[in-house]
């Protein structure tokens, strides 16, 4: 019994000594296989410099295209269309006539109105030789007070008969001027709702719709913050915001521009409280009649100075939790994380406001397998200046 645990025994310690050397031998290989496997390269990443460009800061907005002028055409007195002197859609003058109302009815109420002032003005002038003979034998005592009384008010009735019935003539004057629709201003007609034959008068509604096309408004809406930062700038530079210190610009709805500068016609002098826009409206010349009112484009803001500021890459602008931030590459193509202040976006590149130097190199291809502090193998991008 007692030699059975001796042999036990001996062969618990013989396995812990084999254990024991197995590990030390594999430790001793991978020891060796570690100093004969070389290092890994350093990881590829492609870099730019940091560069100071003139910038022009621009905004972009919806707009939408409106008529400076638009007037509804209707009839003021009853009649039978005689006339449409004109062809739906075509351009027109100011003072063009374009409408008839048959004007026969309304030269004979003239004319009747013409006869009754005739014979109002002949029983003012009976009246009034009347009234200057009372004048002169009143005094005398020719005539009673009764009778000089009743020759100056007989004169004042027919004063006022003649001042009524002149008012008449205006009047039925007037309406025989109705009786033509003329434009009230240059522009486009719309479409007819009557022609010629039929009764219209002033319930009759529109007749048709003149809209002025050149120049044109372009409405839409600025942030509070965006108008701020603009009238700072104007006020900066000794401008008036209104009169020209920003560029108005078009981009058609087919992403053509539009080849005519605008400029700011009106702003508004409140702030919405539900979107915390201001309204804008910019004017713009339409010599080719690109611009349809009712249509949507996009306005085109920026300011006529240029300034200098650093550029870099959209792809080198990184996002965290705590804001932006791009990594560089040192002199000793180490990387560094540095946390930056960005502006407005210039085409493809950022304008950076703060936190980083003109040359300094930022990655910008490659970023996934790098990491603040390790080494890299840079590579200029094409096209990059050096830093």
């Amino acid at each position: 019994m007692k030699s059975g645990i001796l042999r036990t025994r001996r062969r618990g310690v013989s396995t812990a000594v084999v254990a024991v050397l197995t590990a030390g031998t594999l430790a001793a290989c991978q020891e060796q296989n570690e100093a004969a496997a070389p290092a890994a390269p350093p990881p590829a990443v492609t870099v730019t410099p940091v560069v100071q460009a003139d910038v022009v800061d621009s905004f972009e907005f919806v707009g939408r295209v409106d008529a400076i002028d638009s007037v509804d055409l209707r009839a003021r007195v009853q009649g039978f269309l005689t006339e449409r002197r004109f062809t739906e859609g075509n351009d027109v003058e100011q003072g063009d006539v374009l409408f008839t109302i048959d004007p026969e009815p309304f030269e004979a109420e003239v004319q009747a109105a013409r006869a009754d002032v005739a014979q109002a003005e002949a029983s003012q002038t009976e009246t009034a030789n009347a009234f200057a003979r009372a004048e002169q034998l009143l005094p005398r005592g020719n005539i009673s007070q009764a009778a000089y009384d009743e020759a100056l008010a007989a004169k004042l009735r027919a004063d006022a008969e003649l001042e009524g019935q002149r008012a008449a003539l205006r009047q039925a004057e007037i309406e025989l001027g109705y009786t033509t629709i003329a434009s009230p201003l240059d522009g486009r007609t719309g479409t007819a709702a009557y022609s010629e034959g039929n009764l219209v008068g002033p319930d009759s509604g529109v007749l048709a719709t003149v809209t002025s096309l050149d120049p044109i408004y372009v409405d839409f809406s600025l942030s509070e913050r965006d108008l701020v930062e603009a009238r700072q700038n104007a006020i900066e530079r000794g401008e008036n915001l209104d009169a020209g210190a920003i560029v108005l610009a078009l981009r058609l709805p087919n992403d053509d521009a539009y080849d005519h500068e605008g400029h700011i016609a009106f702003v508004g002098t409140e702030v919405d409280a539900q979107t915390g826009t201001i309204p804008i409206r910019g004017e713009f010349a339409k010599p080719d009649e690109l611009l349809v009112p009712g249509s949507f484009v996009t306005v085109i803001i920026s300011e006529r100075e240029s300034r200098s500021a650093l550029l870099v890459p959209q792809a080198a602008i990184q996002l965290d939790q705590t804001g932006r931030f791009v990594l560089v590459v040192d002199a000793d193509n180490r990387v560094a994380i540095r946390r930056v202040t960005t502006g407005r976006q210039q085409g493809t590149d950022w304008v950076v406001e703060d936190g980083l130097r003109e040359g300094e190199m930022v990655i910008v291809e490659g970023l996934q397998r790098v990491r603040p502090g390790i080494e890299v193998q840079a590579t200029a991008m094409a096209g990059a200046a050096e830093g």
